[in-house]
């Protein structure tokens, strides 16, 4: 059974930040800690990942709050082309134990982000969805585990 006030958005764009290490690493800084306070102080938890010139995250919490939260998102000058690629009620969070969780900055891409970007069938799109969200998840789960060693 699906809790109507908890859902689970995912969205890919396109990042139009300069691909240089350290100006990503500042940036991607700069969104995690603002993030971070925002969502805990939303009840909100999910994961960003950089890969490849595109910007991948997952959010979860009240569906409200998350198509508010998107809407600023798709205004934030580090990226364009916001393309949702999963917006759907869920049992339980994936991500609960980060607000934002970092789940890596990879200069190459290691997903197939163009593909989703293209989907034209839904399901095809809410499938890739799906993949991106368990790809973020063991992400931040071995980044978890490496820090822990």
């Amino acid at each position: 059974m699906y809790n109507a006030e908890l859902f689970r958005l995912a969205y890919v764009s396109d990042c139009v930040l300069p691909e240089e290490l350290d100006v990503l690493t500042l940036e991607i800084t700069q969104i995690l800690e603002r993030a971070s306070r925002q969502n805990a102080a939303n009840d909100v938890t999910g994961a960003l990942f950089y890969s490849g010139g595109y910007f991948c995250q997952v959010m979860e919490g009240d569906p409200d709050y998350l198509q508010d939260l998107f809407d600023r998102i798709q205004r934030d000058r580090r990226h364009r082309d916001c393309k949702v690629v999963l917006f759907e009620p869920i049992e339980h969070r994936a991500f609960g134990d980060w607000h934002m969780a970092f789940a890596g900055l990879e200069l190459r891409t290691s997903i197939e982000i163009e593909g989703i970007l293209k989907s034209p069938a839904a399901i095809n799109t809410d499938q890739k969805g799906r993949d991106v969200i368990d790809f973020l998840l063991g992400k931040v789960v071995n980044r978890i585990r490496l820090h822990n060693s």
